[in-house]
């Protein structure tokens, strides 16, 4: 408290039954606190480099095809810790995706193909990120990349799906639309519709509109199995 002399248990200022004075509070803090953590702050935390993840996932870009060539996927890292996750996150940002490229995180052991998920689909929603004039929205991008980012967050943490059914995330750039999806094993898993209804509300939370989209891997353009309106 500012103008209180330091006296410990009792306030000089006479305003206080106790002193409220910073360094009394602080006093008061540390003698709360176990004493492994007075002694050492950083014994009372844990390291990030020790808390793994429930799964290693592994980091995909993918590349639009050079005239005459193939799209091509390149691994660019993984990992399977608290830590790594964030160096993983912050190595490319969603809205750093060059146009036709596309961000990939997926489940080790899984490629970032339709055809390495036959049985799978995905949920699919776009975000306009330019205007007509084909100029940037910034309050889109900064909705866009903090939704992808939650949507990382509950993926790789299990609170999205314990059931291990989804099994990537991908951000694209097309246009004037960032592109968000998330694959699963199996179109026709009970679990796809809950966790549709998760990535809802990470939308909703940034008040980012659209249409949520559900489609076997493959499948004709229109031809969903489930759709969320945002």
């Amino acid at each position: 408290m500012e103008g209180c002399e330091h006296i410990p248990g009792r306030c000089a200022c006479e305003h206080h039954e106790t002193c409220e004075c910073d360094q009394c509070e602080a006093e008061a803090a540390a003698a709360a606190l176990p004493a492994a953590a007075v002694a050492s702050p950083a014994a009372a935390l844990p390291d990030p480099a020790a808390l793994p993840l429930a799964r290693k996932w592994v980091v995909w870009i993918s590349r639009p095809p050079a005239k005459g060539s193939l799209r091509t996927n390149e691994i660019c890292g993984s990992f399977a810790t608290v830590a790594d996750m964030w160096g993983a996150l912050n190595f490319v940002r969603v809205d750093a995706i060059s146009l036709g490229a596309d961000l990939c995180y997926f489940a080790e052991g899984v490629k970032p193909t339709w055809e390495d998920n036959a049985k799978g689909g995905r949920w699919m929603v776009g975000v306009t990120i330019t205007n007509t004039a084909g100029v940037l929205i910034p309050a889109n991008v900064t909705a866009a990349r903090a939704t992808w980012e939650t949507i990382c967050l509950g993926l790789f943490g299990g609170s999205f799906d314990d059931s291990g059914e989804a099994v990537g995330v991908v951000a694209s750039r097309r246009g004037s639309i960032y592109r968000l999806s998330v694959w699963t094993r199996d179109c026709h898993s009970p679990t796809v519709l809950p966790l549709g209804e998760r990535i809802k509300a990470c939308f909703l939370e940034q008040r980012l509109g659209g249409r949520l989209e559900y489609a076997k891997h493959g499948a004709d353009y229109g031809d969903t199995i489930h759709t969320i309106t945002v």
